[in-house]
């Protein structure tokens, strides 16, 4: 083991076992500690069952011809406090001096030895009292840097997009030409290193003050991600064929999820590297599945996209106006893009169509979908998602296209990166498939969910049912740019926020098993677990006001958690006691903490999603 070498040309031969290590002390020299592996630096200098190199202490002076008197030291000393090792400046220090040191046969040498006398020796003791730790540490940054540099230089054989890559940039940053130890990736290497390298990229150039090309990076980290998830779906092309009746009308409609624990593990492309695991379950809300779909043909030849909730239309009757879904400022491009993926864009019908109306023409007239989303947005039970896996199953009926359950929601996860919203895929499945349940995903590009049902009764039982509360607090939270952020350290390998994730999947798994045993008090813990956990990756998560309503409950209240990435909107409650959930009953609707919070009634949905036919 060799620690602390300082930069040399030498050439050294060591034994198995040897532990060889340079501490700096003072402004230039080092004291140069050889040991064995096995020492336990313990016992008298001269007792024969001392060990040094791994044989009794006084072989290595008999060795050097040194006698014990020469050391200048009593044998009774103990070894651990024995000035054996000499202190050298680091400009005169010589490899072959250092083999002489560690030899177990080493060549006659009065020159090695009468250095060995007659330079300044320190103890194990008082090398850990006198280290110069400002020059071990700026060294140990040295030999860091370098390391990171050559690994960066040999990227295909090392380790070095699994390294913190946050730390990384700034030292790539701090040296000349950092960026120009980076080789440039191609399609050839692996697409998560691809999105590593530029993120990497861009923090450094952001590091280094050049934000322009920072954001571009950034941007392409992003679009690398999008297209490994999306290009597969392109290939995969679909041609829909009107399969209803002129008067039928599609009804989709979806329960909502609400997650307990293991949320954000389901984000790219941290499941692309280490799978997910999420606890959530499908809820009818005030005995209502709350995102519903409608979807007929119609005899104009165009696309209509209505909102019931939201009082819009749109009205589609070219490629280009389908494709303009790439940002979530418009009110309807999660409908835009759900048509794309339906086959109504070229790009996803293998350009079977030079026009939307010439296909629409062989389709045999427009599609009309009008959407219902009985939920707040912004209110953390994944509304936008579950709301675009409806819209592909309802388009999948109407179409001819034949989806299941699997393929919906491996085709909403694409939507979520046409949309550019970073988002993953614990949302769409947890309304498509009912009840309570454990997702789970393998590492890797292909995100099937395998789905572990846990007894849905649990939720309905007495005991249970009058502890479980679920508020909307009135107060909402975008997911985006949260999103984006936690996105971005992930890519970037942030150790904090890894650690993080790794323990919230741990959680989800505690949660299942409590449920399995029928604990309500260990799935309150796992919820608890779970949202301070959530805490720590987003600090912004607990916003004051949300915090007021849970200290307006005090301790009638055993856990709680709020629902989804955003941070707003509806709060999952586990009171102390029936009670205790009667009293935060009565608190929170007689001093409610503004005009839209209100208790929601919850059931498991037995069904998830639903199509039917008028």
């Amino acid at each position: 083991m060799l620690t602390g070498v300082p930069q040399n040309d030498w050439t050294l031969a060591l034994q198995a076992g040897t532990c060889l290590d340079f501490s700096p002390i003072g402004e230039c020299g080092y004291a140069i500690r050889p040991y064995g592996m096995d020492d336990p630096f313990r016992g008298a200098l001269g007792d024969s069952a001392t060990l040094w190199m791994g044989k009794p202490a006084a072989e290595w002076f008999e060795k050097r011809d040194i006698a014990l008197a020469m050391v200048g030291v009593d044998v009774r000393c103990d070894i651990q406090d024995t000035p054996l090792f000499p202190i050298v400046d680091e400009h005169v220090l010589e490899g072959a001096f250092v083999q002489w040191l560690c030899d177990d046969a080493p060549e006659t040498s009065e020159r090695w030895k009468t250095l060995w006398l007659e330079s300044t020796r320190v103890s194990a003791t008082d090398i850990a009292r006198d280290i110069n730790l400002e020059r071990l540490y700026a060294s140990r940054q040295e030999r860091m840097r370098g390391a990171v540099l050559a690994m960066a230089a040999n990227y295909r054989r090392s380790v070095f997009y699994r390294l913190d890559l946050e730390h990384a940039a700034s030292m790539l940053a701090e040296a000349d030409g950092g960026l120009d130890v980076l080789p440039a990736l191609d399609a050839s290497d692996p697409v998560v290193m691809r999105m590593h390298d530029c993120m990497l990229r861009s923090r450094v150039m952001r590091l280094s003050g050049d934000a322009i090309r920072a954001e571009t990076q950034e941007r392409k980290a992003f679009e690398v991600l999008r297209d490994a998830i999306v290009t597969p779906v392109m290939a995969a092309s679909v041609v829909p064929r009107c399969a209803v009746v002129a008067d039928q009308i599609v009804w989709g409609r979806s329960p909502a999820r609400l997650d307990l624990g293991g949320g954000w593990t389901d984000t790219p492309p941290y499941c692309l590297e280490r799978g997910g695991s999420v606890l959530n379950l499908a809820v009818d809300l005030n005995g209502q599945p709350p995102i519903q779909v409608f979807a007929r043909v119609i005899e104009s030849r165009e696309l209509v996209i209505r909102s019931i909730d939201l009082g819009l239309s749109e009205h589609l009757t070219t490629y280009e106006e389908v494709a303009a879904y790439d940002t979530l400022s418009s009110g309807f491009a999660v409908a835009r893009a759900a048509f794309a993926l339906a086959g109504f864009d070229p790009r996803f019908n293998g350009g079977k169509y030079r026009t939307l109306a010439e296909q629409l023409a062989a389709f045999g007239g427009g599609v009309e979908v009008s959407m219902l989303a009985a939920i707040p947005k912004g209110s953390g039970l994944g509304t936008s998602s579950i709301l675009a896996a409806t819209l592909l199953g309802s388009l999948s009926d109407l179409a001819d296209l034949g989806w299941d359950r699997i393929e919906i929601s491996r085709r909403a996860l694409a939507l979520e990166q046409m949309l550019t919203s970073c988002g993953g895929w614990q949302d769409q499945v947890g309304g498509l498939f009912s009840g309570v349940k454990l997702i789970e995903t393998r590492p890797g590009l292909d995100q099937t969910p395998l789905v572990r049902w846990a007894p849905s009764g649990f939720f309905s039982s007495a005991v249970v049912r009058d502890r479980v509360l679920l508020y909307y607090t009135g107060v909402t939270r975008l997911a985006r740019n949260i999103l984006a952020d936690i996105v971005r350290g992930i890519f970037l390998n942030s150790r904090s926020r890894l650690a993080t994730l790794d323990r919230i999947g741990h959680a989800a798994h505690f949660i299942y098993d409590a449920i399995q045993r029928d604990d309500i008090d260990a799935v309150a813990e796992g919820v608890r677990c779970s949202w301070q956990l959530n805490q720590q990756l987003d600090s912004g998560t607990n916003v004051p006001d949300v915090q007021a309503v849970m200290d307006t409950c005090g301790e009638d209240l055993s856990a709680a958690k709020l629902l989804g990435a955003g941070g707003g909107g509806y709060l999952f409650m586990i009171a102390a006691s029936a009670e205790s959930a009667n009293r935060i009953r009565y608190k929170l609707e007689a001093e409610p903490p503004n005009d839209r919070a209100r208790f929601v009634e919850m059931t498991i949905s037995e069904t998830g999603l639903q199509i039917t036919r008028s």
